[in-house]
């Protein structure tokens, strides 16, 4: 898990064997200006940890300017959808409070977290959130939604 925010364009050193356009894509990678090691392969043993650790990234990008700067922060959540990783989910979506988010929709219905806005507190948030929040969903090809099903409606 980390935070980056555009510092001095990172990179350097050379690229052999690589693009032209390949080394300037690398060279235009934001400086890392802060990481957490959470040291397990799923936060189950430590949630708290975890939560602490993703709170603590996503002050850094706003403390450090990079929210007003207009910075995009992309947290790229653990995937788990049910029981304590379905609660670190909320969790994280409460404290980041996302523009957007682009929902990976498993060919099992189970797999997937629940329709809607489902981090919201109550329904004033719910709709604070309709607002904020413009939500997407991608299915797997193996998914119904690609089949011609409809994905849930947004919030």
């Amino acid at each position: 898990v980390r935070s980056a925010c555009a510092g001095d364009g990172g990179g350097g050193g050379s690229l052999p064997e690589r693009s032209e356009s390949a080394a300037r894509a690398l060279a235009m990678l934001p400086e890392v200006l802060k990481t957490h090691f959470v040291g397990d392969v799923s936060p189950t043993a430590d949630p708290a940890r975890f939560a602490k650790a993703i709170q603590s990234l996503y002050d850094t990008w706003r403390d450090e300017g990079c929210a007003a700067a207009g910075v995009p922060l992309v947290v790229n959540t653990h995937g788990w959808v049910k029981g304590t990783g379905l609660d670190l989910l909320v969790d994280t979506l409460r404290y980041v409070r996302p523009t957007h988010l682009l929902q990976v929709m498993a060919p099992q219905a189970a797999k997937n977290p629940p329709d809607g806005l489902f981090w919201a507190i109550d329904a004033e948030d719910e709709e604070i959130l309709k607002a904020e929040c413009v939500m997407t969903y991608l299915s797997s090809p193996a998914s119904s939604y690609s089949k011609g099903g409809q994905a849930p409606e947004k919030g």
